[in-house]
């Protein structure tokens, strides 16, 4: 049976898939057609893109008759040369007619028997698959980005095996199946009806199967890249959760006078130093005042005929004096 899982990886390969936010997952049209397609040489076996491998009806030859299959489900597996089965898609019922064969977990028989008389249950339907080989296909009808950077997941689903489930319970786990890090608390919105949904844990991986009410939304976002976003409102009553388009206006601003130019004022010509001359300091009792000790400054220069008139008066004065003394030594 290692054809199956070869076949696997060549149709899962090629199978078209829509890749966006850094994560593979199906839209549900994509997933309806190919999350399970029929193996090219088995009528009763089907390929599934998680890897998986589904034996409708599974049978065993014994003695020349096929033999319908019951007991223990790893070894219904191991007879497909397969070590694990997903349990939760294990399907079983009553057949009183069956020729049973009875094995146990290494596919050994343990009784063969007709059911007429033990009516047990045989193996209807099975899924198995290989360790390490089984994947996760995340299906959703749309992922919507956001303008806070987060991303809106629109009836989130799981292919496992050959089913599509929906997804309840765990918002977190939701987010990190599609690739991301968080769940925006209080923005997941359930269905009204419930229905057999899939259970995840918060690591995205599968928990049960469980009726539940699925999700009609989830909105996840990639750690430190959300934003916070504010909401306007428009005139028409609309609300706008982008910053509007502010026209660029240039403000009409007083027209600022023209500063006359200051003339440049003339350079002051350096005074040259003028030496005075040293004069020699006259004694108070060589100055003999005669006449008024003040003379008031005339216009016509009359200021300096004045003092010839009184130096030629003091002349005469002192000649008069002379001639005096000149009598009275004759007498």
């Amino acid at each position: 049976m290692k054809i199956v899982i070869s076949a696997v990886l060549a149709l899962s390969s090629m199978a078209s898939s829509a890749e966006s936010f850094d994560k593979i997952f199906l839209t549900y049209e994509e997933a309806l057609n190919e999350v399970s397609v029929a193996h090219p040489d088995y009528e009763n076996g089907f390929i599934n893109k998680d890897g998986s491998f589904t034996i409708v009806n599974p049978q065993r030859e014994h003695g020349g008759e096929p033999h319908n299959l019951t007991g223990n489900a790893i070894g219904v597996c191991a007879n497909y040369d397969y070590d694990k089965v997903l349990s939760e898609l294990t399907v079983v019922e009553k057949e009183k007619a069956a020729l049973v064969l009875e094995v146990d977990a290494e596919n050994l028989i343990i009784d063969v028997f007709k059911n007429e008389k033990r009516k047990k249950k045989i193996y209807k339907e099975i899924t198995c698959y290989d360790d390490g080989y089984l994947k996760y296909i995340p299906v959703s009808t749309e992922l919507r980005p956001n303008s806070d950077n987060s991303v809106t997941i629109f009836e989130p689903r799981l292919g496992r095996g050959s089913k599509i489930f929906r997804l309840s319970s765990n918002p977190l786990g939701i987010c990190k199946l599609f690739g991301f890090d968080a769940a925006l608390v209080g923005a997941e919105f359930p269905a009204d009806k419930a229905e057999g949904t899939i259970i995840l844990s918060d690591q995205g991986l599968f928990s049960e199967i469980k009726k539940a009410k699925p999700y009609e939304k989830v909105s996840c976002y990639k750690q430190n890249k959300l934003i916070h976003v504010p909401v306007l409102v428009n005139k028409d009553g609309s609300s706008s959760d982008t910053n509007p388009d502010i026209p660029d206006v240039d403000p009409e601003l007083p027209e600022v006078p023209e500063v006359p130019e200051v003339p440049e004022v003339p350079e002051v010509p350096e005074v040259p130093d003028t030496e005075i001359p040293d004069v020699d300091p006259i004694e108070v009792d060589q100055i003999e005042i005669i006449g008024a000790d003040i003379i008031d400054e005339t216009e016509d220069g009359s200021e300096d005929k004045e003092e010839e008139d009184v130096e030629e008066e003091a002349e005469e004065e002192t000649k008069k004096k002379k001639k005096k003394k000149k009598k009275f030594f004759f007498f």
